[in-house]
């Protein structure tokens, strides 16, 4: 029964052969002609509108933003002035810094000049001189 089963796919196989070359050799049925795959591309260097239009789209304005700088400098510079004359030192420092991680915070999901760090570091030094004059 092994040798039958065999040799019955080994007669399968050879029939989808000889179809298989029968088809291939026929003049009627001609293969069309291989085209080389890879295509040359002549490299392109964008233009200096494209580049300009690219570089506004990165820039996030602070006042554009609801969550920018100026806005959690607002909100801290505010409740830093008003709520350090009777809050401890440390509470004042721990409301400043919680301001500072907002700007850090801010800093990772912004584009453009927001995203930089000296952006950063420039708005939140002016939130540490509001706590620096609070706390005196």
């Amino acid at each position: 029964m092994t040798n039958t089963l065999k040799l019955s796919t080994l007669a399968t196989m050879a029939a989808a052969s000889a179809l298989l070359l029968v088809g291939c050799s026929s003049p009627s049925t001609e293969a069309p002609p291989v085209k080389d795959s890879v295509e040359e591309v002549e490299p392109t260097t964008p233009t200096a509108e494209a580049v300009e239009e690219e570089a506004e789209e990165e820039v996030v304005q602070p006042e554009a933003s609801p969550e920018g700088y100026q806005a959690i400098y607002d909100e801290y510079s505010a409740r830093l002035t008003e709520e350090c004359q009777v809050l401890s030192m440390t509470e004042c420092a721990e409301l400043s810094n919680e301001g500072v991680s907002k700007m850090a915070e801010y800093m990772f999901k912004a584009k453009g000049t927001e995203g930089q760090m000296a952006t950063y570091e420039e708005w939140a030094g002016k939130l540490m001189d509001v706590y620096m004059s609070s706390v005196q």
